[in-house]
């Protein structure tokens, strides 16, 4: 595989041999050699181009082409062998462990490693908020001790077994990231890496389309919760509908974050600014202050769940403060930009569904604004039968939560426009390009404005973002022919 990438490059630190990786994922070497066969590798690498001297090449298949047509730059460039599925000619061929699948390799590989790994795997998943949850604990964690965290969104069943494979003995923690397109495929990640924890972020819509509901969504996530020993913990929202369902699924001791005073870790109070969410929660560890530099009670959410696994496992209360400064919202998730032309543009393009829409329209709702709230949305993907309907319904969400215009791109969209209008949301604009969309924006958005951008990961709705936040756009489009207005008053 030669994608493009800064995370396809996996550091192994238990001295494996290429014997040892032959016996881990059960290959043969197309040529013995034993003095060959004993060399140490130094990494895993999946992209050809990343190769560096004593490295091991994977030869994946990719979506547009082939990682064997690597080999021979791999070992140009000093790799020790290279795990493949099919004969290489004009390479050293005491080089080669061939496997049936460089895949599945990998994954045999991935569970054979984590058997030597004396250390807790703390896997986390969620129709939403996972990556977040992932960085939050991680960070949480390493105030504390060094830990491991899956890279970017190496959450399948490729990038969990990598991520393994790049333990160092210094790090006491692994924090995973698991993502789930079907049944049974968390419970294949779990299989691979025998997590001593689980959280789960909430239950949401996300990927209903494939799975028919939301019932079967939470089983898919529960698998989770099924893999952890009897002495492991689990870690739930306690205000999500599914959380008692899934606690039927646990054989260990459930620790529940929320709002409620009821939750083992639970907020005392909280005030959101557009600079952040100022608090305090209380567990039976104790209680603390904090101030969090992100925006959404779906992100403190997410805090919360982080804070009780750091807790859990030895972080102390006077640390957790300290942590909470320091994250960053991920790329993408409702990243505030708040522009020299005085408005304010939310990020929320990484990807979208009814769950997400809701949260991130409910947020902007309470926080206050000198002009108007404007919804920037792309398609809802991934939904299924039930898209027409969550489109409609986002439609009829903008006036509840005081939005005052609907910027609409996609077929889907469509209906959320329509249903705006019916609503009485006169400024309910749909577009079948990103460039008509920007375009009208430009004579549409105004100082004092907050831009909301939501939309799945396909629509690609980041493209409207330069737009708003180059100044150079901005200082032109404010002198452009007077702005359209919307006849709406605030709802």
């Amino acid at each position: 595989m030669t994608e493009k990438s800064s995370e396809t490059s996996f550091k192994a630190m238990l001295s494996l041999s290429l014997l040892d990786i032959k016996e881990a994922t059960q290959g043969a070497f197309f040529r013995q050699d034993p003095c060959q066969n004993e060399k140490k590798i130094a990494r895993i690498v999946i992209d050809s181009r990343e190769t560096l001297p004593g490295d091991l090449f994977a030869a994946l298949p990719g979506a547009r082409t082939d990682g064997h047509l690597f080999v021979k730059s791999a070992l140009e460039k000093g790799a020790v062998g290279c795990l493949v599925s099919k004969p290489v000619s004009d390479v050293p061929q005491e080089k080669l462990i061939i496997v049936p699948d460089c895949q599945k390799a990998l994954m045999d590989l991935g569970r054979w490693f984590r058997k030597k790994i004396p250390i807790p795997v703390i896997g986390i998943t969620g129709s939403s908020g996972k990556s977040t949850a992932k960085e939050m604990t991680a960070l949480l964690l390493n105030l504390e001790f060094p830990v491991l965290k899956s890279p970017g969104s190496y959450n399948n069943e490729l990038g969990v077994p990598l991520t393994l494979l790049s333990w160092e003995k210094n790090m006491k923690a692994i924090v995973l990231e698991m993502a789930m397109r079907g049944k049974g495929q968390i419970a294949e990640l779990c299989e691979i890496s025998s997590p001593a924890a689980g959280m789960i972020t909430s239950i949401g819509d996300a990927h209903i389309g494939l799975l028919g509901s939301k019932k079967n969504i939470a089983d898919a996530k529960g698998e989770l919760l099924e893999a952890l020993p009897m002495n492991g913990l689990a870690f739930l929202p306690y205000e999500d509908e599914w959380t008692d369902y899934l606690k039927q699924k646990c054989r260990c001791e459930v620790r529940t974050f929320g709002i409620s005073k009821n939750a083992w870790l639970h907020l005392d109070s909280f005030e959101e600014t557009w600079e952040g969410t100022k608090g305090s929660f209380v567990s039976p560890l104790g209680k603390t202050d904090f101030f969090l530099p992100v925006l959404g009670k779906h992100n403190l959410i997410n805090f919360l769940g982080a804070a009780s696994t750091a807790l859990s496992f030895g972080v102390p209360i006077k640390k957790i403060p300290l942590g909470a400064l320091q994250f960053r919202p991920l790329h993408g998730r409702f990243e505030v930009h708040k522009t020299k032309s005085g408005m304010i543009v939310v990020d929320d393009s990484y990807n979208a569904n009814s769950s997400s829409l809701s949260a991130g329209l409910e947020t902007i709702s309470k926080l206050p604004s000198e002009g108007r709230k404007i919804l920037v949305l792309g398609d809802m993907l991934e939904l299924g039968e039930f898209g027409e309907k969550a489109h409609k319904e986002a439609g009829e969400k903008l006036l509840a939560y005081r939005f005052n215009a609907l910027f609409a791109l996609g077929e889907l969209s469509e209906k959320t426009a329509a249903e705006a209008k019916k609503q009485g949301i006169g400024a309910a604009f749909h577009f079948r390009s990103h460039e008509e969309l920007i375009q009208k924006l430009a004579r549409f958005a105004q100082k004092g404005d907050v831009i909301l951008i939501k939309g799945s990961r396909k629509m690609e709705m980041e493209k409207v973002l330069p737009f708003l936040t180059s100044e150079d756009n901005l200082d032109r489009h404010l002198l452009l022919e007077e702005p359209i207005q919307s006849h709406d008053k605030d709802p």
